[in-house]
């Protein structure tokens, strides 16, 4: 008796995936992308006026797609993080082999009802013929497979810590430059913050624009200036904090007063 096919189709994966640099970026970032691969057609359909590897996606459908469980509460990725993961994805070639040089891994063409994505490369890596059986992996998979369970890879996590460390080193340097403060970016707390954000998507620039917008209001103030720092700048209203869109005042009292009134107080709550 012949067992039923699996239904929805499938993508093939190179297992070069985890050489390339989005293995290395944020979980959202893998998620967002494979869930590209999926929605990408695998036949052309041109009544419809997709090319095969394109498909119509739109931020809210990946926003829910990509939420995720913590507890009983679901969380779901901002707007914000999901624009940072589609910009990456359009200024990043998966750079493996030489089918990927100086490509970007999608384009997206924006239409009413949300955006084209075109997913580059597609024709290759969805085409059984132009892969190899590595026979050679799988006798080293089956080999080390009691010493990789003992003792797991960190290969790809340390390149990771790496990246991050430079990036926290960045965004500290970039902190005591616009505040003449002395942070050090190699403290557990320090890291931990950053990491945090980082990993729900942010970008660097994501933290200059928080250091920016909270100087602006903080720096010349002598009773929110202790307040530039990265334990109030980079927790949980760090968010709040990237999408202020400041106001230039002539009555800078003002602004301050209105600061020390509601951010202050729930400064300290958090804390």
């Amino acid at each position: 008796m012949n067992k039923p096919l699996i239904p929805g189709g499938y993508i093939l994966l190179s297992r070069k995936l985890i050489e390339s640099e989005i293995w290395n970026m944020s979980p959202l970032h893998l998620k967002v992308w494979l869930y590209i691969l999926m929605k990408a057609r695998h036949e052309a359909d041109e009544t419809k006026g997709f090319e095969r590897g394109e498909c119509l996606i739109s931020i809210p459908e990946i926003q829910e797609v990509c939420s995720y469980k913590v507890g009983y509460r679901t969380e779901k990725p901002t707007k914000h993080q999901i624009d940072n993961i589609l910009r990456w994805l359009r200024k990043t070639s998966e750079a493996t082999n030489e089918y990927d040089v100086n490509t970007p891994m999608i384009t997206t063409t924006k239409t009413t009802r949300g955006m084209v994505v075109k997913v580059h490369n597609y024709n290759v890596y969805q085409d059984p013929k132009n892969y190899e059986y590595d026979k050679e992996s799988d006798n080293e998979n089956t080999t080390n497979t009691k010493r990789l369970r003992q003792q797991p890879d960190t290969i790809h996590k340390n390149v990771k810590e790496l990246k991050n460390d430079k990036e926290i080193k960045d965004i500290i340097e970039y902190l005591n430059s616009q505040t003449s403060k002395s942070f050090r970016h190699n403290t557990k707390k320090t890291q931990s913050l950053i990491n945090a954000r980082l990993n729900e998507g942010y970008s660097v620039d994501d933290f200059r624009t928080v250091i920016d917008n909270k100087t602006s209001q903080w720096l010349n103030d002598p009773s929110n200036n202790k307040y530039l720092r990265p334990e109030t700048l980079f927790g949980n209203k760090f968010e709040s904090y990237l999408n202020e869109r400041l106001v230039p005042s002539t009555n800078q009292s003002s602004d301050n007063e209105t600061f020390n009134i509601t951010d202050l107080l729930s400064e300290e709550d958090d804390r």
